[in-house]
């Protein structure tokens, strides 16, 4: 599985970074699945220009290590 997941929308703005990317597995049952790294969008107006985020992959092994190491040094 990839390090990142990619989105081809056009909502992320350059400043959104660490937002969270989300999946509803069931009503009211969310599960979080990515953490917005960055975007190509430098200003936050509507376009129909496809800018797409990119979004670090929690499912990745190495992603999750990262976080778990990032967590014990505080």
């Amino acid at each position: 599985m990839d390090n990142s997941l990619q989105d081809t929308s056009t909502w992320t703005c350059e400043g959104d970074s660490g937002s969270p990317l989300v999946h509803e597995l069931r009503a009211l049952e969310f599960y979080l699945v990515g953490i917005l790294h960055g975007s190509r969008a430098v200003h936050c107006t509507l376009t129909t220009t496809k800018s797409s985020g990119l979004f670090d992959n929690l499912e990745n092994k190495d992603n999750q290590e990262f976080i778990h190491q990032c967590i014990k040094m505080g």
